[in-house]
């Protein structure tokens, strides 16, 4: 008989290790970060940081909250998605010593506010190479308005030009002609 109750205590005990290895949670309070609404059925997952396998899945009830318990200690990744907002994603750590996270209250934009404020800046390419042509584009280079071609040439990679107005290529002295000139002002 007492090997029956030695077997009862290992699986009791077993079961009790494991159930205090899964005894982590966390929560929160989702809503819109102007209006303050609510966003209740707000897909919540946890994800592991390392890899991101998920771990657990819910939904936040109407008002908002979310709660998720049964997780084990380790760094995870935070993942809250909603219809037409931006996805809220936030790292976190479970240990002995923080065996719950309290998220708060968390603060959703929607995607069409975000994309207003977006802004795109560019600069034009200052050359293309086209075979064994070279072609700058002027407007890519700053000169003053009303500035010389030769403002220009003297901001050209490789084209020097000197005090009496001869241009060089490379080392190679080029001599303009109405065709070059023309081509010049044509693409300028």
């Amino acid at each position: 008989m007492k090997p029956v109750i030695l077997l009862y205590l290992i699986f009791f005990l077993s079961a009790a290790s494991v159930y205090a290895q899964n005894s982590y949670s966390v929560k929160g309070v989702i809503a819109d970060s102007v209006e303050h609404v609510k966003l209740g059925t707000t897909a919540v997952a946890v994800l592991q940081a390392k890899d991101s396998i998920l771990v657990k899945f819910g939904y936040a009830k109407a008002d908002g909250a979310f709660a998720l318990d049964g997780l084990r200690k380790g760094k995870f990744i935070l993942l809250l998605a909603y219809p037409d907002y931006a996805d809220y994603v936030e790292q976190f750590s479970l240990d002995s010593a923080n065996t719950s996270h309290d998220f708060g209250n968390i603060s959703m934009a929607l995607k069409s506010r975000l994309l207003q404020e977006v802004i795109i800046k560019g600069t034009a390419s200052q050359m293309k190479i086209k075979g064994d042509t070279i072609e700058f584009n002027a407007k890519a280079f700053v000169i003053q308005p009303n500035a010389k071609v030769e403002d220009l040439l003297k901001q050209l990679p490789g084209i020097t030009v000197d005090k009496d107005g001869k241009i060089t290529a490379e080392g190679i002295r080029v001599n303009l002609t109405d065709q070059c000139v023309t081509e010049l002002r044509l693409s300028d």
